[in-house]
């Protein structure tokens, strides 16, 4: 199977990523770029093998057009799933930010983002979700903020 193209600019990541350049500079943002890209390559590869091609990614639908059918009620496609980790300050929420702004790009229309159960950090998280998503979504696209 030919990999789906995905596209690697529009308007939310690259709003996103000026923003960063100001904040991190130009050679960080980039990189963190870069790696939004590889993770976004990889979700787009897995749905396409998993749900079909042209839902996700260039020119895509945005559409589930055929629903998964995997063994079982309970089975999740392989590499459906991921987790990201890392030090303090190491910039995971600015590289999971990033990954979801060209997800949107490439018609990805739903996220979960999971945090940690301390109730300060996963509320500095969700509030520098909201900070960026406020920033460079379009208000049709934002979500509603819930606590």
């Amino acid at each position: 199977m030919t990999p789906t193209e995905i596209k690697t600019n529009g308007d939310c990541i690259d709003k996103l990523i000026k923003r960063l350049e100001k904040q991190i500079g130009e050679k960080e943002a980039n990189k963190l770029k870069g790696t939004a890209i590889e993770i976004v390559q990889n979700c787009v590869k897995i749905y396409s093998e998993n749900f079909g091609n042209g839902d996700v990614g260039e020119n895509s639908t945005g559409l589930v057009s055929q629903p998964y059918k995997g063994k079982g009620q309970d089975s999740i496609p392989n590499g459906t799933t991921g987790l990201i980790y890392g030090r303090v300050q190491s910039g995971k929420t600015n590289t999971t930010i990033a990954t979801l702004a060209l997800a949107n790009e490439n018609n990805f229309r739903c996220f979960i983002i999971l945090t940690s159960d301390n109730t300060w950090l996963g509320k500095q998280t969700a509030n520098c979700f909201w900070s960026y998503l406020s920033t460079n979504a379009s208000q049709r696209h934002l979500p509603r903020r819930s606590h």
